[in-house]
């Protein structure tokens, strides 16, 4: 089943998010300093005001609590790639290399056999988000707090959107030659990309010994898809989540025999389809989740917000994608 949607803090929960974000930057700004610039903010007095707050540290985190819920129903990129909450520390070190082997107790003659990892694969947390808006003391004067939060959400929602480009990214940019089966995977043998292509795909990754999770599709190729009575027939059409309208990436089925979810996205170039197993191909690190802060230019007489969050991407498996083109 397809799950998205947020998990819900309530606004004393959400500031502490905040807190300790600033603490772990070890940077100038400290809490205390902060909660005082909030507490003359004119974007955050309107929140405290409007949603009856009682504490500036609860009007910090109402605003972080509409980014965040924003951005979490509509981070998919989460849906096609494995994440971690790395240590501190600019990389994540990843053993890299062939699965280790079970075996029976009784049948064991040779030496100890467990994961064959001869490398690693560093993972640097070196990719960065942000989103910046604001508005003059005037118009905060006047709008309303709903207004506002359509502005948090809608940054909130673009950051997500571009996490699932640099995840596609990822993904396109492994070497065609380490990727499942050696080279491009060979699909639309005829002129659309129909259901049997789908099983070809899945077949190519079973050939690795990878079992396939998602399948990312050009919207092109869903369109065929789509209209193809086998492909209909083959898929569970109950039980899916919700996703936003105008998400970045639609869900558009999953396929009950193979347990393969379907995805379509204007992210990928017409005609590219990529087919991983999500456990072990690539691994996202969220080493600093979507933060809110405040900012102000009081000569301009300019207030707003500030969005950012850092994470790292890295190829665990190449062998565990299929690519085609």
């Amino acid at each position: 089943m397809v799950k998205t949607g947020r998990i819900v803090m309530d606004n004393l929960e959400a500031a502490k998010v905040i807190k300790e974000g600033i603490e772990d930057a070890d940077g100038p700004l400290t809490w205390k300093q902060l909660r005082a610039s909030a507490s003359l903010h004119p974007l955050y007095q309107k929140a405290m005001q409007e949603a009856k707050l009682s504490d500036i540290a609860q009007a910090l985190g109402v605003v972080h609590n509409v980014a965040v819920g924003a951005y979490q129903t509509q981070a998919l990129s989460r849906l096609i790639i494995d994440t971690l909450t790395p240590a501190k520390g600019i990389k994540t070190r990843v053993p890299v290399g062939k699965r280790g082997r079970a075996f029976r107790i009784a049948e064991r003659t040779g030496p100890r056999v467990g994961a064959s990892a001869v490398d690693f694969e560093d993972i640097e947390h070196d990719i960065e988000y942000g989103y910046d808006d604001g508005w003059s003391q005037t118009y905060l004067e006047d709008v309303t707090w709903d207004v506002l939060k359509r502005n948090v959400a809608d940054g909130a929602g673009l950051i997500a959107e571009l996490e699932l480009e640099d995840v596609i990214a990822l993904y396109e940019g492994i070497t065609i030659g380490d990727a499942a089966g050696g080279a491009l995977m060979g699909l639309n043998d005829g002129a659309s990309f129909v259901f049997a292509d789908v099983i070809k795909a899945w077949k190519i990754l079973r050939t690795v010994k990878y079992l396939p999770t998602d399948m990312i599709i050009a919207i092109p190729e869903a369109e065929s898809l789509l209209a193809e009575d086998d492909y209909q027939i083959a898929i569970d059409k109950t039980g899916f989540d919700w996703i936003p309208p105008g998400a970045a990436m639609s869900h558009i089925g999953r396929v009950m025999s193979l347990n393969l979810n379907i995805w379509a996205t204007d992210k990928l170039d017409d005609a590219h389809k990529i087919i991983v197993s999500r456990p072990h191909a690539a691994l996202l690190c969220e080493r600093r989740p979507l933060m809110t802060l405040p900012w102000e230019e009081p000569q301009e007489r300019l207030y707003g917000f500030a969005l950012s969050q850092r994470i790292g991407l890295g190829v665990v498996q190449p062998l565990a994608v299929g690519l085609d083109s």
